[in-house]
């Protein structure tokens, strides 16, 4: 409906600037400036066709959702779709699979007051940071990271976190365990955002490790 909608617009629009154009007058840098006018256009019409909201869901309602710092949106009871997104796969869910904290996103036209939504994703967001070991705890698997924003982070590693060192022989991540990680090492790791306020103490899906004895290394050849 969406493209047909622009495929309309942008129709009228070439018919009325045609239309104004004495067709005798016409070349060919008229006719690609017709071209980008009607491209600028349609675009415009499109953007204005299909917007996004996107944030962690307050509060499931009995119109739709209350997202945190983005207000109300409404869905339709027979025309708005629902789908989850799980590392890159779209599978379709219902609108009562969705509670407080999910992190979604609604598309659809922008109307007067907000936008009629037409379809709702549930989609997990990630946040990326790195930073320097300055503890190990073995016994409960937790490293206490100083990032690179001045923040102190306590990082789970737990047995399902996905865990790459990069080798000095030939500078490539291969996978480790736990008890490579040292006290110094640079570590970059991903989490999984929650709603609410950013917690200290998070659970990584993803670490690499670069040892420190591997960034000295580097340091000491640069200088040379």
């Amino acid at each position: 409906m969406k493209k047909i909608l622009v495929l309309f617009f942008s129709i009228v629009l070439v018919g009325n600037v045609l239309a104004a154009t004495d067709e005798a007058d016409i070349d060919k840098n008229q006719v690609e400036k017709l071209k980008e006018k009607v491209e600028q256009q349609t675009k415009k019409l499109k953007d204005k066709l299909e917007k996004v909201v996107a944030g962690f869901v307050k509060e499931v309602t009995d119109q739709g959702f209350i997202l945190e710092d983005a207000g109300e949106i409404k869905v339709d009871g027979q025309l708005t779709r629902y789908f989850k997104i799980t590392r890159g796969r779209l599978t379709e869910i219902e609108r009562k699979d969705f509670e407080k904290g999910d992190y979604i996103f609604a598309v659809g036209p922008e109307l007067e007051g907000g936008i009629n939504v037409l379809e709702v994703y549930k989609d997990e967001r990630y946040r990326t940071l790195s930073g320097i070991v300055v503890e190990v705890d073995n016994e409960e698997s937790f490293l206490r990271v100083l990032t690179e924003l001045k923040t102190e982070k306590i990082v789970e590693v737990k047995r399902n976190t996905r865990k790459l060192i990069l080798t000095e022989n030939n500078f490539e991540f291969e996978r480790t365990r736990f008890s490579k990680i040292k006290e110094n090492d640079y570590i970059i790791f991903v989490y999984r955002q929650e709603a609410g306020e950013e917690k200290k103490r998070i659970s990584a899906y993803k670490i690499l490790i670069i040892p420190q004895e591997l960034i000295e290394g580097l340091r000491a050849e640069k200088l040379k």
